[in-house]
């Protein structure tokens, strides 16, 4: 469902429908580790600067979180809740601050990465939003939706 490098360029974390998220050696294409199954499908993964961190969005019929894994300690350091469907994409902010979720409740959620407090909600698309990422620049986030628009929402 979802794919992700590490920053460092060390690993690539595979996200799947199957409840797991398999680590692996770019280099050599070789299975490093599974994750621990979740209670749900992974659908959206993200690696956070430090490439230790991985924001992993996770979908069931009661779970709509986004957990913050700890990769060599395989813990979860914090849990992001608040959407009310399928979280269908995850960015890092470039110095690794905050946390952008695009979801099928047709919102943009932003989260402090270190405490995964929530800090805002952008809401404007009328379907799901499907992508989020953030400008080279860093002033801006942008985010696409089923509803076929791309909306440009400036960071403060």
């Amino acid at each position: 469902m979802s794919v992700a490098y590490a920053p460092d360029g060390t690993t690539l974390a595979s996200a799947s429908w199957d409840r797991t998220v398999r680590l692996w050696d770019p280099q050599t294409g070789k299975h490093i580790a599974t994750l621990p199954k979740y209670h749900g499908s992974v659908l959206s993964i993200a690696y956070a600067l430090d490439s230790e961190t991985l924001a992993i969005g996770i979908y069931s019929d009661n779970n709509l979180e986004v957990w913050l894994w700890d990769v060599s300690t395989e813990e979860h350091s914090a849990i992001l809740s608040g959407h009310t469907e399928a979280i269908e994409s995850i960015a890092y902010f470039h110095d690794g601050t905050i946390i952008a979720t695009g979801s099928d409740d047709k919102t943009v959620r932003l989260w402090d990465a270190k405490t995964g407090t929530h800090l805002a909600t952008l809401s404007g698309h009328t379907r799901g939003v499907t992508s989020v990422a953030f400008s080279a620049d860093r002033s801006t986030i942008a985010s696409s939706s089923n509803d076929g628009t791309i909306l440009l929402w400036k960071i403060r």
